[in-house]
């Protein structure tokens, strides 16, 4: 009789996305022949903090994997999702490459990777948000939001709108934007980048 597969735990599976995150940053950071202090400033982070990222010891946040995911001209869920097979992907509610939203407030949430096919899109599910305004973020490919429970305000540019469930948003990521939790309900929500579409003049 043949043995059962083991199935790795919630930590070992946590420390394999750190391992494989921090060998992925690693190997796109040499590929561009940037020292670490190079990228570490770039980034805007710690030249310490970087190194541990990188050899698996430290878990960014998701604001800090953002930062170091623009320096090196990529994004934060291509960079955590690097090394998933080219065939269909299939993502189980318990799995899912995990990262927290911020080191700076404890009820923050996570957001988990349910798809990055390069191009054209990519898929996070996010769970949690801060009651207070932190970074904004930007990046080079449109941004779709939807609601599943709870409500998440959401400003882009100077404008700001609180969504509740089954409300939903799309705008360019260019536009600095960011996310803050509405109420006493834990939100949980969709974020949905793509390449825009390519204008053909007329």
């Amino acid at each position: 009789m043949g043995s059962r597969p083991v199935l790795a735990s919630a930590t070992e599976e946590r420390d394999q996305l750190h391992l494989r995150l921090g060998a992925e940053i690693r190997a796109r950071r040499t590929a561009r022949d940037q020292t670490l202090k190079a990228l570490a400033f770039e980034a805007g982070i710690s030249y310490s903090f970087l190194s541990q990222i990188e050899r698996g010891l430290a878990a960014p946040s998701m604001i800090s994997l953002h930062k170091i995911a623009t320096a090196l001209g990529t994004t934060a869920p291509e960079l955590m999702m690097a090394k998933a097979p080219s065939q269909a992907l299939r993502v189980e509610a318990s799995s899912g490459p995990r990262v927290a939203n911020s080191h700076d407030a404890t009820d923050s949430g996570v957001s988990r990777v349910l798809a990055s096919a390069r191009e054209p899109m990519r898929v996070t599910e996010v769970t949690g948000a801060p009651r207070m305004f932190l970074d904004f973020w930007e990046h080079p490919t449109d941004e779709f939001v939807y609601v599943i429970s709870g409500s998440v305000g959401l400003q882009v540019g100077d404008d700001y709108v609180v969504l509740g469930p089954g409300d939903s948003i799309s705008f360019d990521g260019e536009v600095p934007h960011r996310y803050r939790r509405v109420g006493d309900e834990i939100p949980k929500f969709l974020i949905v980048e793509f390449s825009p579409a390519r204008r053909t003049p007329n």
